[in-house]
């Protein structure tokens, strides 16, 4: 409701104000990377620290925010060039930096699903800036094409340095992520066991306990989910879950491939655009965590939801219609009610 709502105006701001967030977070995730637990950054108790979890007890939800700035940090990079706010070279080189300092946080969270999904964030982002060069002066054009190949060349640097470094984490050993499939097969087990009626929201870890023999249990790791939101709502909703999950889904195909069919630039058509990439991002990692589930990326999510409904045509001429002035109503031929002053006979 807050994401239909709010003026376009402040659309802009909140997506200014999560990139600001989100070099805060790579600074604070930095730190407790190199410092460890001497400085007392970690908002949480960690396991051994030397880990980068930002203001997150955990280091997948810190590498999620990061990846789902980036549509945002598009969002205002078009905008700018759009409005001629700012040079060209300079929005570049922001992005630039930008995007190099997310990739620096989320390699320093060792977090393998948020690389790769940075990765697919930079590429669906890109279609943002669909568009902008008509928009541009015959004169900007050339120097539009060489910036764009320049960053294009330095996007691909820094992916290849920085990403390697989680790459390469894929051969290391991680109780958690070798416990997965384990984890994904007695959850679907457990799902079938109360299926159609579900055991009920919040009963996941004692019906989950069931299931779990003794050569399943991972040592020194409490399975608290099943690091798949859709398994986990099949347990515990049961069909009505599933009924329900289709529907959200069918709900955003279709609005995003409204939000995709308007060709506007305008702030509001690309905040909506890139709502709808962050959702998505979102929906991919649930299949191999639970991001959903935190209050903050949940807050994201519902933002995000509201400003791809906000785009909706029908929506928008509503909106437009309950905010239109008596004035404009009776320019446009209604009937007006007569005024009289005081005394007047009738």
């Amino acid at each position: 409701l807050a994401g239909q709502k709010m003026p376009a105006q402040n659309q802009i701001h909140f997506a200014l104000l999560i990139i600001a967030f989100g070099i805060f977070s790579v600074i604070l995730g930095l730190a407790q990377k190199f410092s460890g637990d001497q400085l007392g950054l970690y908002p949480y108790q960690t396991v051994g620290g030397n880990v980068a979890q930002g203001t997150f007890r955990n280091r997948n939800n810190f590498a999620t925010l990061l990846y789902c700035s980036i549509p945002f940090l598009f969002v205002v990079a078009v905008t700018a060039l759009v409005k001629r706010k700012a040079h060209i070279v300079v929005v570049a080189t922001f992005c630039l930096l930008y995007l190099a300092m997310m990739i620096a946080g989320i390699a320093a969270s060792a977090s393998r699903s948020g690389m790769i999904l940075a990765m697919v964030a930079v590429v669906l982002s890109a279609a943002l800036s669909r568009g902008l060069a008509s928009t541009m002066e015959e004169r900007g054009r050339a120097s539009f094409s060489k910036v764009g190949f320049a960053g294009l060349l330095t996007v691909l640097l820094v992916f290849s340095q920085f990403g390697l470094v989680s790459i390469m984490r894929l051969a290391e050993t991680d109780p958690v992520s070798d416990a997965r499939t384990r984890i994904f097969a007695k959850g679907m087990e457990t799902a079938m066991n109360f299926f159609p009626v579900g055991s009920g929201f919040g009963t996941f870890v004692p019906v989950y306990k069931l299931t779990e023999r003794p050569e399943d249990m991972v040592e020194g790791v409490f399975i608290n989910h099943a690091h798949n939101d859709y398994i986990e709502l099949l347990i515990e909703g049961g069909l009505l879950a599933a009924i329900l999950m289709a529907c959200a889904l069918v709900w955003y195909a279709v609005a995003a491939r409204s939000v995709w069919k308007n060709v506007g630039m305008q702030s509001h058509d690309l905040i909506a655009k890139a709502s709808s990439i962050t959702v998505l991002l979102l929906l991919l990692h649930s299949l191999v965590e639970f991001p959903l589930r935190i209050p903050a990326l949940m807050a994201l999510f519902g933002l995000c939801c509201g400003f791809m409904s906000a785009a909706s045509p029908r929506l928008r001429q509503r909106v437009n219609a309950s905010t239109q002035t008596p004035s404009a109503t009776s320019q446009s031929g209604a009937r007006t009610a007569p005024r009289f002053k005081p005394g007047t006979k009738l």
